[in-house]
């Protein structure tokens, strides 16, 4: 019973460690995560490190239970338990010299120690049979219980954040510099907003009513915005940010575009919405900003330039959703999900770095569960397709259909495809419901137009 007492005590002064330090380890560790972004030495950076670690090691500890009557662990309960206690004692030792000063630290450090004392080096207590039994056989032993495998999906996903943390201090993220929308497009009032006051009041007017008119003919919504400066740098996504903010277009459908021109810069950008993609695709987009707009606007002609490429967008898109033709939120919602991954890629690693210390364990357990929750029901289904690829070759052969059959588990497969069914409906919902009005994905195109000849 040695060992049963040494690891029972081994808890209750974990117990104790937990109760002295009231919490402080979590919080210091979210502290020390966040120290990161305000610059650390690659020294502390490696105790940053080492201290995440020192947190997974309680789970680690948690899980040591099932070993407790294993006359032999296995090389990985040697590797986890010894690991945990050399890096827990060299968070005190070498990075967090405060800690030595800590009850909580030693007794934390002492619950590991003596748990993988007893559970490695003391001879495990046989399990002692039911009183009832005749049995003549001695106690037995288990031997090698294996490490469970949540525990290392939990590991994997702390040296996943480990890595993530490594690669942000080695490249740090640079400043983004501030492209907010300009205070007067917070909401755009009309259909032509002239920001830089070079077309024509009248050309201005016309080309307004024209495409209000065309909103009531078609339900379709394109919006004309002149800039007289750039507003940032990045001017695609700039643009698209704005576009997201008017959501130009109607709720499900999707049919609006945006002309936006940077005077200064000489640049146009034409972005059209999910729904009205077939028929503004960015080849066509170009096209238009190339042979209806660039001639004249390079002249000092910008409201003839607009006037020529609203025409031009207006007559394809007519051309392209007449006869009831128009595309429905089935066909806008299939052009969401093409372009999620476009838009969704790029924002995916800035997401991850900054994602907090309670989001990451967040993040980590449930997907953990998740994982673990799917997969069995894809290994059944696996088990079908083997089967029904095993019943073909039987029929060929001329054996029994059921020879070789593998079993399967229905209930893990439905259950599977119900916790897929829960989680893609609000999903679905939110790519489809997400905008107020029309939704932007990214399509249109960009030119650059010459100076003005003089």
């Amino acid at each position: 019973m040695q060992r049963k007492k040494v690891y029972a005590a081994a808890w209750i002064i974990f117990g104790l460690s937990l109760l002295a330090s009231r919490g402080s380890v979590i919080a210091d560790a979210i502290t020390f995560s966040r120290q990161l972004t305000r610059g650390v030495t690659p020294y502390g950076f490696v105790g940053i490190l080492l201290f995440i670690l020192g947190c997974f090691t309680n789970l680690i500890l948690l899980a040591s239970r099932i070993i407790l009557h294993s006359a032999r662990p296995s090389l990985a309960w040697r590797v986890l338990l010894i690991g945990s206690v050399v890096n827990n004692a060299a968070i005190g030792a070498f990075f967090y010299g405060g800690y030595l000063k800590d009850a909580a630290y030693w007794l934390w450090l002492l619950a590991f120690v003596m748990a993988t004392w007893s559970l490695l080096w003391l001879p495990a207590d046989p399990i002692v049979a039911p009183p009832k039994t005749r049995s003549k056989k001695k106690p037995a032993v288990v031997d090698d219980q294996t490490v469970p495998v949540l525990l290392w999906a939990w590991l994997a996903f702390t040296f996943f954040w480990i890595g993530v943390m490594t690669i942000s201090f080695v490249h740090p993220p640079k400043p983004i510099a501030d492209s907010a929308l300009p205070k007067p497009l917070k909401r755009l009032t009309s259909y032509v907003d002239d920001l830089a006051r070079v077309m024509p009041p009248a050309d201005a007017a016309r080309i307004d009513a024209s495409l209000a008119g065309f909103e009531k003919e078609t339900s379709n919504q394109i919006a004309v915005v002149v800039f007289p400066d750039a507003p940032a740098d990045d001017i695609e996504g700039f643009t698209i940010r704005a576009a997201e903010t008017w959501k130009v277009g109607r709720q499900g459908r999707d049919n609006g575009a945006i002309l936006f021109l940077f005077l200064k810069q000489r640049i146009a950008r034409l972005e059209v919405g999910y729904g009205l993609e077939g028929a503004l695709p960015d080849a066509v987009s170009r096209q238009i900003l190339d042979q209806q707009l660039s001639a004249s606007v390079a002249q000092g002609n910008v409201a003839e330039g607009i006037d020529h490429a609203v025409g031009a967008m207006m007559e394809r898109v007519r051309s392209e959703y007449s006869g009831g033709r128009a595309p429905g939120i089935v066909r806008t919602t299939l052009a969401r999900l093409r372009s999620v991954f476009t838009v969704a890629a790029p924002q995916a690693w800035p997401f991850i770095r900054d994602t907090t210390a309670d989001q990451r364990v967040g993040i980590s357990f449930f997907l953990s569960l998740i994982g673990f929750g799917v997969a069995d029901g894809f290994a059944n289904a696996g088990r079908i397709c083997a089967n029904l690829a095993r019943a073909a070759a039987n029929l060929l052969s001329r054996r029994p259909i059921a020879l070789g059959m593998i079993p399967v588990q229905l209930d893990s497969l439905i259950d599977t495809i119900k916790l897929i069914a829960i989680l893609a409906v609000p999903l679905a919902g939110i790519v489809v419901l997400i905008a107020g009005g029309g939704a932007f994905g990214g399509a249109g195109a960009s030119i650059h137009w010459s100076a003005p000849i003089h």
